[in-house]
């Protein structure tokens, strides 16, 4: 009886060292489980922060490429509003010229009928006084 107790006491140290083995084994297992996590987590915590570097990298950068989209579009239309001011101007200017030109031109038209009525008057006083002359001459008879 003894040596069945025995036997089923070192049965049962055998299991018990067994288990013992397995868990021993299940723990160095989720150690290097935990490593191996360790590390993914050290690695993500590297990979996110050079990819929240590059996200900003790429924000200042787009909104300067924004900034000049803007900027070349305000160019562009100040450009615009400028030719088309230049245009107006110019037709402005152009009719005021030519305006000046057609009263230049009655103005000159005016100044010769003018002087083409004061000829035509001092004709016509020359013509008197050629026609009282010889009038004149001819009462003295």
């Amino acid at each position: 009886m003894v040596e069945k107790n025995l036997d089923r006491c070192q049965k049962e140290t055998e299991e018990v060292t067994q288990i013992m083995l397995v868990n021993y084994n299940k723990v160095l297992d989720r150690e290097a489980k935990l490593s191996d996590l360790d590390d993914r987590a050290d690695e993500l915590r590297n990979m996110s922060s050079t990819f929240s570097r590059t996200t900003k990298t790429v924000a200042q950068k787009k909104r300067w490429e924004n900034r000049k989209y803007k900027i070349f579009l305000a160019v562009v239309v100040v450009v615009v509003v400028l030719i088309i001011l230049a245009v107006v101007l110019w037709l402005s200017l152009r009719g005021a010229v030519n305006q000046a030109t057609e009263s230049r031109a009655s103005v000159n038209q005016a100044t010769e009928s003018r002087a083409s009525v004061n000829q035509a008057t001092e004709s016509r006083a020359s013509v008197n006084q050629a026609t009282e002359s010889r009038i004149t001459p001819m009462q003295a008879d």
